[in-house]
This record gives C-alpha cells, structure tokens and sequence, in this order.
C-alpha cells in the first residue's frame, strides 16, 4: 500500500500543460449578421485576440 502513494505522488508534476490558444479561438453569435450583437462581436474580437496573443 504506501508504494502506492509514492508513485501517484510522483506522477503529478510530470502533467504538462499546452500552449493557449493552441487552435483559433472561435466567437459564436447567435445573431443576425449586421446586427448590433454582430458588429460588436467583430469590434471587439480585434482587442480581445490581442490580449490572449491569437
């Protein structure tokens, strides 16, 4: 039994994380296109992209 412990004890720093945004980062608007929603949708995408480095 405490081999046991040992090992999973071991096991959990060895998890590694991948880069984000691994893929492109997608906005669903579940607007009309040319609406309000949509065109601040667009607006917006630009400085957020930005900001998380996409």
């Amino acid at each position: 039994m405490p081999a046991r412990g040992v090992v999973s004890a071991g096991t959990i720093g060895q998890a590694n994380a991948q880069a984000w945004p691994s893929k492109p980062v997608r906005f669903l608007v579940g607007f009309a296109p040319g609406g309000s929603v949509d065109l601040t949708a667009r607006i917006l995408s630009g400085p957020i992209g930005e900001a998380i480095g996409t």
